[in-house]
């Protein structure tokens, strides 16, 4: 058996044997003619002489000669091949698909759609190999995985036909991540190569340089995506209830859209329709108008119809949670004909603008004015009507009837808002309504220096009424200016929330009771104030009135984000150990159970569509609408020789085989370096001892 060499270019170093080989001529000694009388009586010793000089000479040649050929031989790294594992590991292999299986793969071509083609590949690649080769298959999306580890390539390509493309983001990095955790409990004696099936997006192919190959892997790129796909998409669907609400449609072709039909739903009913042109690569903001709705969960989709390449885009989902609307009590104390007169005027502007017109009103709360005379009758009918908080603006006195009634009302979880005013008696209020205020009222004050007016000066920015203004540059309450109020005295029990500039209270909350009252230090309307013409008193009024009316602000979302398709997302419901149902159209409803924490944890949500979680009794916790990421409505692909630039290769295999190379692979056979590098070193040792006895 002939041996092989893993170095084989180094046995060009067997030519310097020319060198100990001139050595040896150039130093021969010469023999020189000398007279001399006669020989004979030596003649025969330097026969002999000569005789051994020469052998020794030839000696240490050939030592020089063998000692350089053994070195030479040694780094050129000889072995014996083992034939049998040779065979068996030239008739195996291994190789790893990485199949994209992002939303784009569902494009259609000319010829086909692309998934189809794409596992069309998949099914030749594995049709070359042998019956005990293996295969392994990593999925790439937005959550890459490894599908199947190291299988016969008949098992694997039974699975292959089982996997559906998906609707979540091309991601090849964590694929390529997937096929390296492979890699490393691959066999090294079998050859390994990388066959990666994509439509090679370009956004896909963002972060791939986040992972890196080994040097010596084989890597086959299969592109089934075609160049030019016309492609409209729906990217965006904002509703607000408050703010316009519009649709974003874009163009991601080269070539010009003349009609395309749009249709805008909500709850399964079409509220527009109609058609627009679109330019090639152009964007449009179409803007969408929205009826009045009831409270509670509402669905929305715009669809197009654009008779493109990929149709998994042409609609997009929105939720709306419409709250219940607060319902606010104000009493009005003044009779007047105009409506600016009155001293509730700003309350009710500012709870509900759209009160005195004929405007879809957008606002949470709904208003009903009343006379103080009205009060009693209407706290006290059955079935009481629902009523969140009641505000006094600047009453003067009450029925007793009404008091007694207000009383009740607030002891069993009502919320009152009092303002104080021109026409409040300090005494009446004080032994009247004594068992309602938080504060004892003093006398009336008034602020003689009109260049200096009192101004909020400190407040509870951990209060509910003042939580608008805990950000920095959410409003400046110093801004309004305050001429006009009553020395307050705080009664047991109570709180003060705001300041005057002198550390008079302005602002006293007190509970009584299951309910609450927020007293205010100043008129409802101008008299005493400006406050209402400065953008805080909204802000201030409305979280007043969740306040009052115990309704957590934060949970009534008017337009709750869109989540993208194909992600597992965690939900804080705060609900905890609850049993809860997620619900879509046309899919099967999934149980899942909030944690102790009230959070789902690793929510699915695969598909573009409605979702909607259910507690155990069937009532409507959330609404979630998921839609397809806009990066993946975008076509434009790398050519595969340009992909393959992109990959990052590692240096760590180099070193690797560099230390191969000088100590040898097992797995190649048996090695001779060894034994070579012991016979040169016997034969370096001889070297010096027959140098220097022909030397003497």
């Amino acid at each position: 058996m002939l041996p092989s060499f893993a170095n084989a270019a180094l046995l060009a170093g067997l030519l310097g044997i020319a060198a100990p080989v001139l050595i040896h001529l150039l130093l021969r000694r010469k023999s020189q003619r000398m007279r001399f009388s006669t020989v004979q009586f030596f003649v025969t010793k330097d026969e002999q002489s000569t005789r051994k000089r020469k052998l020794r000479n030839l000696l240490l040649l050939a030592t020089r000669v063998i000692l350089f050929t053994l070195i030479v031989l040694a780094f050129a790294r000889p072995f014996l091949r083992n034939l049998s594992a040779a065979a068996a590991t030239a008739k195996r292999q291994q190789l790893i698909l990485l199949l994209d299986t992002s939303a784009s793969m569902q494009a259609n071509g000319l010829a086909c759609q692309q998934w189809n083609r794409a596992k069309q590949f998949a099914r030749d690649i594995l049709s070359k190999l042998q019956a005990d080769d293996r295969a392994a298959l990593v999925t790439s999306s937005t959550r890459s995985s490894t599908a199947s580890e190291f299988v016969p390539p008949a098992v694997l390509a039974q699975k292959i036909e089982k996997i559906q493309p998906s609707y979540g983001a091309g991601e090849l990095s964590g694929g390529l991540q997937q096929a390296g955790k492979l890699l490393a409990v691959s066999n090294p004696a079998h050859e390994t190569t990388l066959h990666i099936i994509s439509d090679l997006q370009r956004s896909a192919a963002q972060n791939i340089a986040t992972a890196s190959l080994p040097q010596r892997l084989g890597v086959k790129v299969y592109d089934p995506g075609e160049r030019f796909i016309p492609n409209v998409a729906v990217t965006d669907l904002q509703l607000e209830v408050r703010n316009p609400s519009r649709a974003v449609i874009t163009s991601f072709s080269d070539e010009n859209f003349a009609a395309v039909r749009f249709a805008f739903r909500i709850d399964a009913k079409e509220i527009s329709s109609g058609e627009l042109q679109l330019p090639a690569g152009s964007v449009t903001n179409l803007p969408l108008s929205l009826p009045k709705l009831s409270p509670g969960w509402h669905s929305a989709e715009f669809a197009i119809q654009p008779k493109d390449g990929f149709s998994a885009d042409d609609s997009r989902y929105a939720t709306i949670f419409v709250p219940e609307a607060i319902h606010a009590l104000v009493v009005e104390p003044r009779k007047v004909e105009k409506a600016f007169q009155e001293e509730s005027f700003f309350i009710t502007s500012a709870l509900d603008p759209s009160m005195r017109t004929t405007n879809t009103s957008a606002s949470h709360f709904a208003v009903e004015k009343l006379s103080p005379e009205q009060i009693a009758s209407k706290l006290q009918a059955k079935p009481r009507e629902k009523m969140d908080f009641v505000v006094m603006p600047g009453v003067r006195d009450l029925p007793s009837a009404a008091v007694e009634s207000l009383k009740s009302y607030v002891q069993s979880g009502g919320g009152l808002l009092l303002f104080l005013g021109e026409g409040i008696s300090a005494n009446y209020y004080n032994t009247q309504l004594r068992d309602l205020l938080p504060a004892e009222v003093g006398q009336r004050e008034a602020n003689r220096d009109e260049e200096s007016p009192w101004r909020i000066a400190e407040f509870d920015k951990g209060s509910a009424p003042f939580a608008p203004f805990r950000d920095p540059a959410s409003g400046n309450l110093m801004l309004a200016e305050f001429t006009r109020r009553f020395g307050l005295k705080p009664l047991p029990g109570s709180s003060v929330l705001a300041r005057f500039d002198d550390d008079v209270p302005m602002v006293i909350e007190k509970k009584v009771g299951e309910g609450h009252i927020v007293l205010v230090n100043s008129s409802a309307d101008a008299a005493w104030t400006d406050w209402q013409k400065h953008k805080t008193f909204v802000p201030w009024l409305h979280a007043t009135g969740y306040f009052l009316a115990r309704r957590d602000v934060s949970r009534e979302t008017i337009a709750p984000p869109s989540v993208a398709s194909g992600s597992e997302l965690d939900l804080d419901l705060g609900l905890k150990k609850q049993p809860v149902v997620l619900e879509r159209t046309g899919s099967a409803a999934l149980n899942l159970s909030t944690d102790e924490e009230g959070n789902l944890r690793d929510v699915p949500f695969q598909k573009p569509g409605t979702y909607s979680l259910k507690d155990a009794t069937g009532h409507e916790i959330r609404r979630i609408a998921v839609n397809l990421q806009p990066s993946e409505s975008d076509l434009s692909l790398f050519a595969p020789g340009e992909f393959e630039q992109q990959l990052i290769r590692s240096t760590e295999i180099a070193s690797q085989t560099l230390t191969a190379g000088l100590f040898g692979d097992p797995a190649r056979g048996k090695e001779l370096w060894r034994i070579l590098l012991i016979g040169g070193l016997i034969f370096l040792i001889l070297e010096p001892m027959l140098a220097n006895k022909t030397v003497a």
